[in-house]
């Protein structure tokens, strides 16, 4: 177990003080060190990767596989479309420059509003976060938005705003998160599906769209949002072994 204390260590400048939790907590460069040494941070990376691109389940993790989900949580982390729309598991292309992809001929709505709910995954190292705002690039929403634009073709200069259940901060993945947007044409659902996936493939995915009620808002109706934290296992030296497993820290 490590050992160490709050305090600086002012007999020894140099030596580097070990972990130990304190009545007030871990200064911010303790709490770093304990987050980033010997943590092969790059297995979840490789895991959220898979996950994105849709190798991979978050049933996989075990301690979900505990959990008693309701149906439609269930199809949204096992990756299976909901009731009344469509998914696209084949239709992905492999990069922007290569997704060439046909928009099929839309009607006007005539006064008549149509709001789609669809349900993406992104791995969020490769964003600026989610949130869009002037003057910031990279962001997961404006790359929807940019994405669902290219629906209603180069002669529109159409301006389309993504909302979404819920925010993520600069490299933090999700994965079932649903976001609504409204048209007064009518979108192909393939269409909005093939748009997003062509958008950044391999970092963004559209698992599902649908027509919903014209009053949806996926931002002021989502009734549950689940976080998960997931964290490496240290390795430590064991018994002059360089390296050995380290039991769970939670």
């Amino acid at each position: 177990t490590d050992t160490v204390t709050c305090k600086s260590q002012e007999n020894n400048p140099n030596r580097r003080p070990a972990l130990k939790w304190c009545g007030k907590g871990w200064a911010p460069q303790l709490v770093q060190r304990f987050l980033g040494e010997r943590r092969p941070w790059q297995e979840i990376e490789g895991f959220y990767t898979r996950l994105v691109a849709g190798n991979a389940s978050l049933l996989d993790l075990e301690s979900l596989q505990k959990i008693k989900f309701t149906e439609a949580a269930e199809q949204t982390l096992s990756g299976l479309p909901g009731p009344g729309g469509s998914t696209q598991q084949e239709r992905q292309p492999t990069s922007s420059a290569d997704s060439s992809y046909s928009i099929s001929r839309r009607k006007e709505t005539q006064h008549t509003r149509l709001t789609y709910a669809v349900t993406i995954c992104f791995f969020g190292p490769a964003f600026a976060g989610w949130a869009w705002a002037p003057g910031l690039s990279g962001t997961a929403q404006g790359t929807v938005q940019d994405a669902v634009a290219k629906l209603f073709g180069p002669d529109k200069n159409t301006q389309v705003v993504v909302n979404a259940a819920g925010r993520t901060d600069r490299g933090v993945s999700a994965y079932g998160q649903v976001v609504s947007f409204y048209s007064w044409e009518e979108l192909a659902l393939d269409d909005i599906i093939t748009c997003i996936n062509a958008a950044d493939p391999g970092k963004l995915r559209a698992l599902h769209a649908q027509v919903v009620p014209r009053s949806f808002h996926a931002t002021f109706q989502a009734v549950w949002r689940r976080y998960i934290y997931l964290l490496p296992l240290r390795s430590r030296p064991v018994g002059g072994v360089p390296e050995g497993p380290c039991a769970p820290v939670i």
